[in-house]
């Protein structure tokens, strides 16, 4: 079996499409990382009109899936050189990841939550892509000695049980973050409330996922 993680990175870079975006990865030519950078340039493109900032990968081989402070350093420099521009981080380090999130202490920097829901670590990230590797392969365990014999080769992805968007429902709670497609732009109240919650991710959830959706059965072809 096989989770497919192209739809999932593919409406989580529709989704921040709005602004500056960088992927960090472990290591180059791993083709699920691949897929995914594949996918969220896409959704991405489909949206801005035009690139990522930067693909950043941690190291040329393996060894990039641990490098925490390598990842943080990363962080921090964009931070420090460019404070006043709002990014989004899509980390495809693994264990890595952890540097990213750690170093979420500026107002203008948020990162994607992979492969788990890290809601509880950070108010800058506005939602994660679960991944529910645990019950895929319990499943794929139960219809095997149910049918006494190996499953169907099964390919699953956004929209399944599987791959679900989870959004974090105390994003922004410092209020530090806002609308940066129109910098100018003032709000009501009830606008506040949508635009700086996580009612706004839920928006450009529903905006893009069926799209998304087709996207994965698109390259799922190729």
């Amino acid at each position: 079996g096989k989770i497919d993680r192209y739809g999932a990175s593919y409406v989580a870079g529709a989704m921040v499409g709005q602004q500056h975006a960088i992927i960090i990865a472990a290591m180059p030519g791993e083709p699920v990382l691949e897929r995914s950078i594949e996918g969220f340039l896409k959704g991405y493109r489909s949206v801005r009109g035009s690139e990522v900032d930067s693909v950043y990968y941690l190291a040329d081989d393996f060894t990039g899936f641990t490098m925490q402070n390598r990842a943080r350093a990363i962080v921090d420099s964009i931070q420090l050189n460019d404070m006043f521009s709002y990014y989004t981080v899509f980390p495809l380090a693994g264990a890595a990841n952890m540097g990213v999130y750690n170093g979420l202490h500026d107002a203008f920097m948020q990162a994607i939550g992979v492969d788990n829901d890290y809601s509880s670590i950070s108010d800058n990230i506005p939602f994660s892509i679960n991944i529910g590797i645990d019950r895929f392969v319990q499943d794929y365990l139960e219809d095997w000695h149910a049918a006494q014999q190996l499953p169907k080769r099964r390919v699953v992805g956004l929209g399944s049980e599987y791959v679900q968007i989870v959004f974090n429902e105390t994003w922004n709670s410092t209020d530090l973050f806002y609308d940066w497609e129109d910098e100018d732009q003032e709000f009501d109240v009830e606008d506040w409330d949508i635009v700086l919650r996580s009612e706004f991710w839920k928006q450009r959830y529903g905006q893009f996922i069926d799209k998304a959706i087709e996207e994965e059965r698109k390259y799922a072809k190729y």
